[in-house]
Formats: structure tokens, sequence, C-alpha cells
């Protein structure tokens, strides 16, 4: 039916738990596939990230405000609410990140969607990572600092109060930064970086519901403008 399949071996293992181990074995590991994705053939045929303009984007919060009524019947009446609440400190996160974007200037291929469910552990190691489709080429900082949102957060979340969250984001960064000595790890803004993958999938809810009448996103939407300050704390 025109859909793309891939077969891969088993592997035997547990989503990545948010151990501090796990978290710098996993930082190892994206430093060597950066490495090796640098030599993949015909780049051009992989999928790139796309980003809406900040143009675009804009106009969709526009849109979102002209439509405050609707907002019941489209996100539910928990969703509405939840939505009105965080609506002041969504468009300031917007107005900071749009009127001083990110530097995207180093592009390569990466796993795009690098949450704990796409990441299998045994013994601490990493022993593979899941959703073949979600290696995109695009600006890596995107990408791992994405990756290192979902992933940090988890490690926080497994360590309970024993760490703060900034030391958690603190040690993800350097370990990048020890094994990518040809990306300037420590001058990207990881916290932008990661604000950008963020905004995109709040505006592709809002996008689905505004134009394709699609709520199959709404329950991530919360969550989604959660990232936005749990980044803040972990990348400050």
């Amino acid at each position: 039916d025109g859909f793309k399949w891939s077969l891969t071996e088993f592997v035997d293992g547990e989503y990545f738990s948010g151990r501090i181990v796990e978290l710098q074995n996993l930082a190892l590991l994206l430093a060597k596939l950066l490495h090796v994705s640098g030599n993949v053939p015909r780049i051009s045929d992989i999928q790139a990230w796309d980003c809406p303009s900040f143009s675009a984007q804009s106009d969709l919060l526009d849109e979102a405000t002209k439509r405050e009524a609707d907002w019941p019947l489209l996100f539910g009446d928990d969703g509405a609410s939840f939505l009105r609440s965080k609506w002041k400190k969504l468009n300031q996160y917007w107005s900071v990140l749009s009127n001083h974007p990110p530097d995207l200037s180093w592009d390569g291929i990466m796993h795009f969607d690098l949450h704990p469910h796409n990441i299998l552990c045994r013994d601490e190691k990493i022993a593979a990572l899941l959703d073949l489709d979600s290696f995109w080429r695009g600006p890596l900082g995107v990408a791992i600092a994405f990756g290192g949102l979902k992933l940090c957060r988890q490690t926080v979340v497994y360590q309970r109060t024993s760490v703060r969250a900034a030391a958690v984001g603190k040690r993800f960064v350097q370990v990048l930064a020890e094994n990518l000595q040809h990306l300037p790890i420590k001058e990207l803004d990881f916290s932008r970086l990661a604000h950008l993958e963020v905004f995109r999938r709040i505006f592709l809810i809002m996008d689905l519901n505004f134009y394709h009448g699609n709520s199959e996103w709404n329950h991530v939407l919360p969550i989604q403008i959660g990232h936005l300050s749990e980044a803040e704390k972990l990348f400050e």
C-alpha cells in the first residue's frame, strides 16, 4: 500500500530509565553517530527537518488568539483551561525565540525524536535506537538539544530530588563537548534550540486543529508546553 518497512534484528533491552550512566553513554553514542553519519552516501535522499517560517508560526499564534472562544471545542474544556493559564508565558517564550533565533549553522544527520521509549538499554549501555524514520538531515543543534531535553528530563524524574535539573543538563552538554570536538557544543544555546523543536510541535498541533479538524495530538499539547519551562531549567 505504498508504506515502507524496515526489518531489524530483535534487541533485548529496557527503555531508557534515566540513570546518569545511561545518559552519559547515550551522549557518547550521539557523538559516534555524528561521526558515522558524515559519511552517509546520497545524503540528499534523506528526509529534511522542516520548520515553518517564524512569520507563519506567528500567524498561527494570532489565529489561536482570534479563535479563543473555540478552544473548548478544539482542545476540550481541560485543554482550553490549561492553554489559557499558559498563554501569556507561551507568547513570551515565542517572542524571545523569534526575535533571537538560535544558531542553525551545523547541519548533518541525526535522530530528531530521541525520547526514552525510542532508546533500549541493557546493563546501562545503549543497546538500540528505535524509530529509524526519525533520522533526518537538518540542524544538529536542534536534534541534540531536543533529545537532551527529553532524556535529561527523564533523568531528573528517575533521580527524584537527588540532583538539580541544571546539573543533569550540564553533565549532558559536558559529555557531548568532550566527544564532539568538531562542533561548538558549549557555544550552542541548548534551551532555545530545544524550544525551536518544541514550538514546531505545538504549532503542528494547532495547525491540525484549525485547518484540518484533526485533534489526534491534543493530548500531548500540555506536555509540549511544559517542555518550554523544563528546557529553561535544564539548560540554564
